[in-house]
């Protein structure tokens, strides 16, 4: 989990760094003192996110919503049916799987998924190019060259 303090400066929205700004466009939730922070300056966060003010929460409150945002992202991230399909890496897999599913005139459950990461089950076959070119020319065993 990455937590990221950014001051508000002085209180006035135009005045937040720009790399608070960064941050908060996209961060899936985020927590802002409402007593300190006035609600424009989290108002870049991405929709979708849950923006909470905590002036009237308690620290073991704060820390659940963190925790919260946090597996959302995780899940999100790593959800089998939230990733991009290969093929087209535009398209999320719930997309495709109802549009297969509509094809195909039934309901379709995916019940289970090895997950790989880019270039990962992809073992590149061992070859032995002497035995090949042997097999090739007819010979049963291969001779090497003097």
């Amino acid at each position: 989990m990455t937590v990221h303090f950014i001051g508000a400066g002085p209180g006035a929205p135009d005045l937040i760094t720009v790399r608070g700004l960064k941050l908060i466009e996209r961060c899936p939730v985020c927590l802002y003192a409402g007593s300190l922070v006035p609600p424009e300056v989290v108002a870049a966060a991405p929709n979708g996110a849950e923006v909470i003010d905590t002036s009237a929460m308690h620290l073991d409150e704060i820390i659940a919503k963190m925790v919260e945002g946090t597996i959302a992202k995780f899940k999100k991230d790593n959800a089998l049916l939230s990733q991009l399909f290969v093929m087209d890496n535009k398209t999320p897999v719930a997309d495709v799987v109802a549009q297969a599913a509509k094809e195909a005139g039934t309901a379709i459950v995916l019940k289970g998924f090895t997950r790989f990461q880019l270039g990962e089950g992809i073992e590149k076959k061992q070859e032995d190019f002497a035995a090949e070119v042997a097999a090739a020319a007819g010979s049963s065993k291969a001779e090497p060259v003097a």
